[in-house]
């Protein structure tokens, strides 16, 4: 149905005493709402008496009063695939401009907080399409009407910021390095042909930058862009917008980000200085260390906006410049990790102090004497708390992690520390990782991050690897079972039966899955697969490939007994990793994402263990393309430079090459020689293979040779 929304109410002043209150089907109220409708129909559009019955009914039309108790303005609306959508917002002529629409959408939003937003279609020509951005909506979208006129309609959308099941890599991305939101001149001179005049923004796209900074858009700038006429250009544009990282940002926070900074701007406002104000919030509400824009009106204010929220405005120049220094310095920082996790008995005499000065989080409120207690509490008791440090070459405090097990089904992590740095992103992603692998490998069903006082690069790993957070305590279901997807949906059925906590979010996984699997959604498995690990669905169609790798490789990427055998070790910010990236030519093309990847661990003369499958991973992504365009994309992910990349392309940059992206490794306890693979091969195809190239193979093999490298422990995940 088409939403057609024409009342034209001010998104300014504010009506006091006014009340937001639902419509009964038996109100007299209902009535002076279908008055007010038939006063503004020509706008508004068609709409049966007997709809606004069905909806008061529902509880779906909203009105305001004032003190004299008249409907002043109503709201009606529908709910539907798991969000609102706003069918009519009107307000009497006399009372526009008091904010009567502002708290029609605020007590919407209030009573639809547990949807996922809030949206709703209106035309390009009415005069309420300047409202919306006012109100915190988006303009998404947009789409020819069906009236005689051909008008376009534009999607408003309003989120309502919960994360969903599969959340974004974004947040990931913004967890280790610098945000720098870009202002809408900065984002359009990069969509242009290069020439004089964008000369300095594009130099932000430089190769060398992209490991320091994280380039953002905020979500105004749909409404940037949604004042341009053309709708080809709106749409080539949104596509542009959408390879960009998107910095998140709750309406609350940007409100309250427009309180302390909107004295810096007119108070009578155009609507592209509305939306300046409104992109520099959303920065800021966002945490964004930078704005970086070319608006001479806003560089202007750059020393008051930055006293007043702690965000830096600047030019892309001087962001270059800024980086340029910083990246001098980080040459000389440790890179290398030289240990491994190190448990710890006691504090090193005299080091207590230090190590409450790198470790505690004073940003969260934790205080020093909390901080040490809870330490000395853990380290007391080394049969319920396992304590692990991690040092760098020198020996300087890198992380803290405690793993508790209080009971046969949960593991728990009461802390959970990095200290700033390069590695701090990874070094929290193996720490959680090898926090969920030991949970597996002991049958337990639940991992628990019950630190309250987590560092701001922590919350978005443990999001994105699959935890729900209630109450202040992080949780995720790993299901150490090979089954198929009906009784990994009961098990997850009964599990929520028995906590409470995880409830709905087990009951939603297991919906998903079972509607995956009626509709063969093998991406959506796949999914679940990782949110879910070490589980395996075994009735699911994902397809299964043996990748042969060299030893120099694995040994860097994830195998750490192959590590052990060489001089140098394995490169710590990628050893650490959860998800890595390993390139090969692109022909044979066998290989499909999403997959499951064992990893065969090719012959070579020397070396220990090779000519085994010695590691399980999931096939994230694949891409084909050129050397160079690869190596800028991975760059962050991978194991190799540049020279390694140009020479798998055999030195030319035009021929194409493959990078596969895989995440959530597991070491096999037990590696499979290759004669078993042979074996296997041979009774169900009746030849073998070499393994020179990935093959695939079919479900029931991967799980056979999954279940062998299963059958024995191993070395412990956190030992």
């Amino acid at each position: 149905m088409q939403a057609v929304n024409g009342a034209t109410p001010s998104a300014e002043g504010q009506c006091r005493g006014l009340r937001i209150v639902p419509v009964h089907h038996s109100s007299s109220f209902l009535q002076e709402v279908i008055k007010l409708w038939r006063a503004h129909s020509a706008t508004l559009g068609y709409f049966p008496e007997g709809a606004f019955v069905d909806y008061a009914r529902r509880g779906w039309i909203l009105v305001a009063l004032p003190a004299e108790q008249k409907c002043v303005g109503y709201l009606a609306y529908r709910v539907s695939n798991n969000r609102a959508m706003i069918v009519h917002l009107c307000v009497e002529p006399a009372s526009r401009g008091q904010g009567v629409a502002r708290a029609l959408v605020q007590h919407l939003r209030r009573e639809t907080k547990h949807l996922q937003g809030i949206g709703l279609w209106c035309r390009r020509d009415y005069v309420a399409h300047d409202l919306w951005p006012r109100l915190g909506f988006v303009a998404r979208s947009d789409r020819q009407g069906r009236s005689y006129t051909g008008s376009y309609l534009t999607f408003w959308w309003l989120d309502h910021g919960h994360p969903n099941l599969f959340t974004p890599a974004d947040e990931k991305r913004l967890a280790s390095k610098l945000k720098a939101v870009m202002d809408a001149n900065v984002f359009y001179d990069l969509d242009a042909e290069p020439s004089l005049d964008n000369e300095e923004s594009k130099a932000l796209v430089a190769d060398w930058l992209h490991d320091s900074v994280e380039l953002c858009l905020t979500d105004e700038i749909y409404n940037e862009i949604n004042r341009n006429r053309d709708p080809h250009e709106r749409k080539r544009r949104r596509a542009f917008a959408s390879t960009f990282t998107h910095l998140p940002c709750k309406l609350e926070d940007m409100q309250n980000a427009i309180t302390v900074i909107g004295r810096l701007f007119p108070s009578q406002m155009k609507p592209r200085e509305e939306s300046d104000l409104r992109q520099v919030a959303r920065a800021i509400g966002g945490g964004a260390h930078f704005f970086v824009t070319r608006d001479k009106d806003l560089l202007a204010k750059a020393e008051d906006i930055y006293q007043a929220s702690g965000m830096a405005v600047i030019r892309p120049c001087d962001l270059i410049i800024h980086l340029d220094a910083l990246s001098r310095r980080a040459k000389y920082q440790p890179a290398r990790l030289a240990g491994s996790l190190v448990r710890i008995k006691l504090l090193p005499s005299g080091q207590g102090d230090l190590i409450t000065r790198l470790f505690r989080c004073p940003q969260q409120g934790e205080s020093m004497a909390e901080f040490r207690r809870q330490l000395n509490r853990f380290l007391a008791d080394p049969k319920t708390f396992e304590t692990y440090m991690v040092n760098d070459a020198e020996q300087n405090y890198l992380a803290l992690v405690v793993y508790a097990r209080p009971s046969e089904n949960e593991l728990q992590i009461p802390l959970l520390r990095v200290t700033p740095g390069p590695l701090a992103q990874a070094m929290a992603q193996r720490l959680v990782f090898c926090g969920v692998l030991s949970a597996g490998r002991e049958k337990r069903v639940l991992t628990r991050v019950t630190d309250k006082y987590l560092h701001d690069v922590i919350p978005p790993i443990l999001q994105d690897t699959g935890f729900c957070h209630r109450n202040g305590i992080w949780t995720k279901v790993n299901l150490p079972a090979v089954e198929e997807a009906k009784t990994i949906t009961a098990e997850l059925q009964a599990l929520a039966t028995r906590y409470s906590d995880v409830r709905n979010h087990l009951l939603r996984i297991a919906d998903v899955l079972q509607k995956a699997m009626d509709t063969n959604d093998v991406r959506t498995i796949a999914l679940i697969e990782k949110y879910l690990w070490p589980v395996k669905v075994l009735d699911a169609h994902i397809p299964c490939f043996v990748v042969p790798i060299q030893p120099r490789w694995a040994m860097h990427l994830f195998d750490e007994e192959l590590a052990r055998q060489s001089l140098f070790g394995a490169k710590a910010e990628v050893a650490l990793a959860q998800e890595n990236v390993y390139y090969r030519a692109a022909r044979p093309k066998v290989l499909s994402a999403p997959g499951r990847v064992l990893w065969y661990v090719s012959q070579e003369e020397g070396c220990l263990g090779s000519k085994h499958i010695r590691a399980c991973s999931m096939l994230d992504e694949l891409v084909i393309g050129k050397p160079k365009d690869l190596f800028r994309q991975f760059r962050r992910l991978g194991i190799y430079e540049w020279r390694d990349v140009l020479a798998l392309a055999r030195n030319d940059l035009d021929r194409d090459i493959m990078a596969i992206q895989f995440s959530n490794t597991e070491i096999f306890g037990s590696p499979i020689p290759w004669g078993t693979l042979q074996q296997l091969l041979l009774e169900e195809r009746g030849c073998g293979s070499q393994v020179q190239s990935p093959i695939r193979i079919s479900n029931s093999i991967f799980i056979r040779l999954y279940q062998l490298g299963q059958t024995k422990t191993g070395s412990d995940a956190v030992g």
